[in-house]
């Protein structure tokens, strides 16, 4: 998730200077892929929750002095701080 999300905000011209960007923070449940469930193999899929990869999300966005961000309804809501001052 980390990756993914500093390749957003670093990608040029990929994102607008004033770009608020929302991640959904909700852990993965743990069902099986349908091809799995499909081919009568359920119980051989491996998953992970994400929860290591939700909170080095969480706590790279709240120690940034680049971010400002604000969580609520499972969603990570996400703009640089020069963009919120830059509107203000």
């Amino acid at each position: 998730m980390v990756d993914y999300f500093e390749m957003l905000w670093k990608t040029p011209g990929l994102l607008s200077p004033q770009a608020v960007v929302a991640v959904d923070m909700t852990p993965f449940k743990g069902q099986p892929p349908l091809r799995f469930v499909k081919f009568g193999f359920p119980y051989r899929c491996e998953t992970s929750s994400g929860e290591k990869q939700i909170n080095d999300l969480r706590a790279l966005v709240q120690k940034s002095t680049e971010f400002a961000s604000h969580e609520f309804g499972g969603l990570l809501i996400v703009e640089t701080k020069h963009a919120k001052t830059a509107n203000s």
